[in-house]
């Protein structure tokens, strides 16, 4: 018989295996699309290179306005160069 605990784990990796299906193209020349986890705060970016980076600990606002500055037609690139590539740690995951 399946725990509380661990049905409760499994419903959380399937939340997070949903989220990861939801990606945000923006209109950008570097950045392809991002995704964002509310739950682990990480900001997740694929660039047109194909290369994909989570960058950790980035508040929702952040994120948010990323997606505002695309519709806006503003600068998606160099809002994320200098609110988010130099202000939180990231990883290389693919590329």
């Amino acid at each position: 018989m399946i725990t509380y605990k661990e049905r409760f784990n499994k419903i959380l990796q399937l939340a997070d295996y949903l989220a990861y299906l939801r990606w945000m193209s923006l209109p950008s020349s570097n950045i392809e699309k991002v995704q964002y986890f509310t739950d682990t705060k990480i900001l997740q970016v694929e660039f047109t290179s194909g290369a994909v980076y989570q960058y950790q600990n980035v508040p929702e606002e952040k994120y948010q306005q990323m997606i505002i500055n695309g519709a806006l037609g503003a600068s998606v690139g160099s809002y994320f160069y200098y609110s988010i590539r130099t202000s939180y740690n990231y990883k290389k995951i693919r590329g």
